[in-house]
């Protein structure tokens, strides 16, 4: 029984992860909020979960992807900065129109995620590109932002041509 309370407790910690996600709470008291469902479900220490699995598990992530986050948002805000963003966004507003701007921000994610670009660096170089053009198909900011990440980054990081897919082997090891 206690298994499967803590299977469902791992499925709402997951779902509690999103839901806050969405509501835009900060990604670091979401995770925190999202563990402490699993602690409790599970039954698991909570002082030892905390500073033991927790903090070494943050700090694993923080460690490796530190740097790339950092230098993704950089180029991004330089895109914002230099109005390079915006000319990208005229030029495929002109192209692709009101009703099909997002198709627009979906080549751009495609293009960029065929030559190889992570999808981390992808949701921080479209979105000022993407921005400015939903603005002007009067799309608000919250469903532009659900798109850029769902619609967008995620299928295309998953495609071929994304460098993960050729290390991952053809068979059981």
């Amino acid at each position: 029984m206690t298994g499967a309370i803590g299977v469902i407790g791992l499925l709402l910690a997951i779902a509690c992860l999103i839901v806050l996600s969405y509501k835009g709470v900060n990604a670091f008291i979401a995770s925190l909020i999202a563990s402490l469902v699993v602690v409790v479900t599970n039954l698991l220490p909570f002082w030892e979960t905390f500073s033991g699995a927790y903090a070494t598990g943050l700090k694993n992530f923080v460690g490796s992807y530190f740097l790339l986050f950092g230098l993704a948002a950089a180029y991004g805000e330089f895109l914002k900065v230099t109005g390079s963003a915006e000319s990208v966004a005229k030029v495929l507003f002109k192209i692709f129109g009101v009703k099909w701007a997002p198709l627009g921000a979906l080549l751009i994610t495609l293009l960029m995620a065929m030559g190889g670009v992570s999808a981390f660096v992808i949701v921080f170089a479209v979105y000022p590109v993407a921005a400015p053009l939903f603005r002007k198909a009067n799309i608000t900011k919250k469903p532009a932002a659900r798109h850029c990440a769902v619609r967008l980054c995620y299928p295309v990081s998953l495609s071929a041509g994304q460098p993960h897919q050729h290390q991952r082997p053809a068979g059981p090891a």
